[in-house]
């Protein structure tokens, strides 16, 4: 008996070998664009920390949900964050001085409250 395609067995051969060496070469080469691609735009952007965005866009392939977070990453400008360092008067050092002494003193009086009650249960 007869099959159809073994007339076409060698033919075969010559269509699946360049594919088998093509198609895992055409793999890493879309992993290695994919993986520059939150370091290039990070740089392209002259973005602080473009280094560290560049690393985490490769370790983001082993992980993927690091990649779309270092993606993320390269299109932020940190010098444009909200929060901006803010000048404090003398008055206000004081005033927050003064917090952290009353804080200081109430952490004391609890120590002393439960150390009292350690010796008092002993």
């Amino acid at each position: 008996m007869m099959f159809e395609l073994q007339s076409v067995g060698a033919m075969l051969d010559i269509i699946v070998l360049p594919i088998i060496f093509v198609v895992p070469i055409l793999a890493l080469l879309g992993l290695f664009i994919i993986g520059r691609i939150p370091g290039q735009i990070a740089a392209a952007r002259g973005h602080r920390w473009a280094k560290a965005v560049n690393v985490a866009g490769w370790v983001g392939l082993l992980s993927v949900i690091l990649w779309p977070i270092a993606l993320i990453w390269a299109f932020m400008n940190p010098a444009d964050s909200d929060v901006q360092p803010t000048a404090t008067s003398p008055e206000a050092l004081s005033g927050m001085l003064e917090i952290v002494n009353r804080i200081d003193d109430r952490v004391s009086q609890i120590e002393n409250f439960i150390n009292n009650e350690k010796i008092a249960s002993e």
